[in-house]
């Protein structure tokens, strides 16, 4: 005998719970049970925040993003530096004078 998949039993899970989504949310509230499950909730909020804070430092903290946002500041540093060259070269263009009688 096959042995159960777990994909399965996940789509059965998350088939029970939108069945009960469309139960109103004050008849929910007072089935038996709802203390602890809004407990267990709590914690898997808690554990998947910190598992996607992980992966974020993670990825932030690769080597390679860290050479990518290096290459990205000196490229704005050097069209900077080029946009202010390239003023300070120009000739002050002449002013207008508005002369109003």
């Amino acid at each position: 005998m096959d042995r159960p998949h777990l994909s399965d039993a996940t789509l059965a899970v998350a088939n029970v719970v939108f069945e009960a989504a469309r139960i109103p949310a004050h008849a929910v509230e007072r089935l038996p049970g709802m203390c602890f499950l809004t407990t267990q909730g709590t914690y898997v909020r808690m554990r998947l925040r910190s598992r996607v804070e992980g992966v974020i430092v993670d990825t932030l903290t690769a080597p390679e993003v860290s050479r990518a946002i290096d290459r990205v500041i000196a490229r704005v540093a050097r069209d900077v530096a080029a946009q202010l060259d390239a003023q300070r070269a120009a000739p002050p263009a002449p002013q207008e004078f508005n002369v109003s009688t």
